[in-house]
């Protein structure tokens, strides 16, 4: 299950600007409150108390995550974990002097522990089930319906769009929702739909290769077992839909080229990391296929290209090239992926 919990403050009504100057002049830092809520749930944890979930089954295991004023609680769904969380709440509240909006709160889970169902659950957290009443939409002026829309739209695009391929079936029938609830005809097109979904996923993509200390990185590479840097094809072809939305775009990467620093775990002739039009293999002159070789040890002791090594099997225009790049150094750090 997971617990959004929602913050209230006894500044709410302050000026952001008095906010700030004073929590700089009183010397507080930046992650405090956080720290007191990450403090409360380690010591649950610790003891056995907390049992947090992995959203992948070798995946990093999960139990809060902070999102400005938000914190999501993520533990078992049961009435167990229910009475450790409001333990955890009810410390935080006291040792921070924040209070809990009972009513911006909200509850999710997929399936509960137990036998117990969702409403116990609701009740023992002191929660509440809120359900958003349609017809109000339909109270709203025109200029209401097309603000609302809007604001439909954006989130759409913000979200739904980095995982969902399906563009045709999913404007149809997201144009049918907005005329239903909204009385509003949507003339967005599927081309731009397209755009923006491609975009997002070369995103998610591009993190997923840059970006492997975060979270949600470490979560989907230890699900679908991504073992390589820079996968060549995405297999698990009945995965989730971020999955799916990937594999479709995943050839877009073919445009990767890797800044070669330390030059270790980079092939020098498999890897696209020099400004040529393809890999160094299919310029290789010799006449056998070359050995997997990292790119620092075409180098020297003393820091220089082994050109004895190379002017026999590439020609003079590559050559070229790759003197015009500075040969890989230990020092300098490890190889990152750019677009070519």
């Amino acid at each position: 299950m997971a617990i959004k919990v929602d913050l209230e403050k006894a500044y709410d009504r302050l000026e952001c600007d008095y906010i700030e100057d004073t929590l700089n002049a009183v010397g507080l830092l930046e992650k405090f409150i956080s720290r007191i809520m990450t403090c409360a749930i380690e010591e649950k944890m610790d003891l056995g108390a907390w049992k947090q979930i992995r959203l992948s089954r070798n995946g990093p295991g999960l139990s809060h995550l902070f999102f400005a004023d938000d914190v999501v609680l993520f533990a078992e769904a049961s009435t167990d974990q229910i009475n450790v969380i409001r333990e955890v709440l009810d410390r935080f509240c006291e040792e921070s002097g924040h209070r809990i909006s009972v009513t911006k709160t909200q509850f999710f889970s997929l399936k509960t522990a137990q036998g117990v169902g969702e409403t116990t659950l609701l009740r023992a957290l002191g929660l509440r089930s809120v359900i958003w009443e349609g017809w109000a939409a339909k109270s709203l002026s025109l200029v209401g319906r097309v603000t609302l829309a809007k604001a439909v739209l954006q989130t759409i695009r913000t979200y739904v769009l980095q995982s969902t391929w399906n563009l045709e079936n999913y404007a149809r029938k997201l144009r049918k929702s907005l005329a239903v609830l909204f009385g509003v005809r949507w003339r967005h097109g599927i081309h731009d739909l397209y755009r923006q979904n491609k975009a997002f996923l070369l995103k998610v993509g591009f993190r997923l290769l840059t970006k492997p200390d975060k979270l949600w990185v470490q979560v989907i590479r230890s699900k679908y077992k991504w073992e390589d840097p820079y996968p060549l094809t995405l297999r698990h072809g009945s995965g989730s839909q971020p999955w799916k939305g990937l594999q479709r775009i995943w050839n877009d990467f073919s445009n990767i080229s890797w800044n070669v620093r330390n030059g270790q775990e980079k092939d020098f002739w498999y890897d696209h990391w020099l400004d040529a039009e393809d890999r160094l293999v299919f310029s290789y002159t010799g006449s056998t296929s070359p050995n997997p070789t990292p790119v620092c040890d075409m180098c020297l002791p003393s820091g220089t290209w082994d050109w004895g090594k190379l002017s026999t099997v590439l020609p003079e225009h590559i050559l070229q090239r790759i003197a015009a790049v500075q040969p890989p150094q230990a020092s300098f750090g490890p190889n990152f992926p750019g677009w070519r």
